[in-house]
């Protein structure tokens, strides 16, 4: 694709556009709701998270915009764990201020004190093959063994400590980003690299969770990697058994995660490697060779690993009503007709960008949500781009984009049938693709459809006062 001379970075005006929004629209929900103010040390924090993201997206991308891959992916690399380092220590503050009590874990956390229990149970059990019976008995779904064994993995070769398993979550966190800078150099240009790289490392959602003793850090980084060495393996035209090696452990570890996600994955490489195998400039023996490796690889292990049976028990669940999330919260809620109320197509709709962020202390559940307000205005502000780089690939660079394409649409897909998609943590996995679409959609869009940006800014003002709106209203 060819690059925009004339918008080869991210403009310094649409910093200070980003940043006027954003304090604005903080500014007057907190006018008008006065009784449900933002709480103050919160607010301090987001407003300074979106200053710190928006102005270093600029300077990051003037100033690395020509150096070399290499010293790059080692800037990318320690500036990443120098940030996520500062982010941890405010998770800590904030967690000292507003829940003391879950220290050293995060604030209100749920499920990461489950993981603590069930890593802790595995710990000094690996080697001798009793955590199988552990995580049996502790786990009602294998999904879930896989966090609590790489907790208890860490634990048994280093020492026991939350703290250990923050820190390794910050370089899992910052590989990702080299990996996310190298995988947009490899499928559109260096300068997509060096904006996707710099988004990644920047993102306020990504270094939050990279804070939090929760699975979804090593599930994105065992993601990336798949794909890094898939697109590897297509466009260097020559079998690399180690790169095969990767991708079937990765697919096969990640049903111990999260079964969706690893169904997904595999689904998106077959699609990948058939929408390739048409192309002439690649070796079609070589992608039919690696495909079959990959299927059969895949049929057996997943039969041996008896997952066959639990992937279509999971596919029977997405379309039960059960699943849906949104009308289950809803439905138990009294004067509402879900039909006609504006947030529900609103979430529907919108599965792309949701969820939106809460700034308003409405009742006592709402300061975790609050907590990261900062990673849904940023992430839903830059996802503009991402929707420029979505539109431009599926018109001029489907089979190139392949790969991320079909996962990142099919997840969201999956977030917006079960109308899950109002979670951040859900909502994560899709994020890191999503970045290199911005980096498309910052370089390759035409001007007409960039400036549209201040027209995007007013849309999701409104839905964001709408979604305040709705939230006040369910709770009378």
């Amino acid at each position: 694709m060819r690059n925009t001379l004339s918008k080869n970075i991210w403009p310094k005006e649409y910093t200070r556009k980003a940043i006027l929004y954003s304090i604005s629209l903080i500014f007057i929900l907190n006018v008008f709701f006065i009784k449900y103010y933002t709480p103050i040390p919160l607010l301090i924090f987001i407003i300074l998270t979106i200053v710190f993201f928006f102005t270093l997206l600029y300077k990051y991308t003037v100033r690395w915009n020509n150096l070399s891959e290499k010293i790059l992916y080692k800037k990318l690399f320690w500036h990443s764990v120098f940030y996520r380092l500062i982010i941890l220590g405010v998770v800590f503050l904030l967690t000292w201020i507003y829940d003391p009590k879950s220290l050293p874990l995060e604030m209100f956390a749920a499920d990461s004190w489950r993981y603590l229990d069930s890593g802790t149970q595995v710990t000094g059990n690996i080697f001798n093959g009793k955590f199988i019976n552990i995580l049996s008995n502790y786990w009602r779904d294998e999904a879930d063994w896989g966090f609590s064994f790489y907790i208890g993995f860490i634990n048994t070769i280093f020492f026991n400590s939350v703290l250990l398993i923050k820190i390794f979550n910050i370089f899992w966190g910052s590989l990702t980003v080299v990996y996310i800078s190298k995988i947009a150099t490899m499928l559109y240009s260096p300068r997509n690299g060096v904006i996707a790289g710099v988004i990644t490392m920047l993102l306020p959602s990504l270094m939050w969770f990279n804070s939090m003793y929760l699975k979804e850090t090593i599930m994105i980084f065992i993601i990336v990697v798949i794909f890094y060495n898939v697109i590897r393996l297509i466009k260097g035209g020559r079998l690399r058994y180690s790169s095969l090696i990767l991708i079937l452990l990765g697919i096969l570890s990640l049903f111990y995660f999260r079964t969706v996600i690893a169904v997904i994955v595999a689904l998106s490489l077959i699609f990948y490697f058939i929408v390739n195998f048409r192309n002439r400039k690649h070796n079609r023996v070589l992608i039919f060779f690696i495909t079959l490796i990959f299927i059969g690889g895949i049929y057996t292990a997943s039969t041996k690993l008896d997952k066959i049976e639990e992937v279509r028990a999971q596919y029977l669940q997405l379309g039960s009503g059960e699943a849906n999330r949104i009308v289950w919260k809803v439905s138990m809620l009294q004067n509402l007709n879900v039909t006609s109320s504006l947030a529900t197509p609103l979430v529907v709709t919108n599965a792309l960008v949701s969820p939106y962020p809460s700034f308003l202390n409405i009742d006592e559940r709402q300061i975790t949500v609050i907590s990261h307000a900062q990673n849904e205005i940023t992430r839903i502000i830059m996802y503009f781009f991402a929707l420029l780089g979505l539109y431009i690939v599926l018109k001029k660079d489907f089979r190139n984009s392949a790969l991320i394409l079909s996962f990142t649409l099919a997840y969201i897909l999956i977030l917006a049938v079960t109308g899950a998609s109002y979670f951040d943590r859900f909502q994560l996995p899709a994020v890191p693709f999503m970045i290199i679409f911005m980096s498309v959609g910052i370089l390759n869009s035409p001007r007409k459809l960039f400036n549209k940006f201040y027209i995007y800014l007013i849309f999701i003002f409104v839905a964001t006062i709408a979604w305040h709106l709705f939230k006040f209203y369910i709770r009378n």
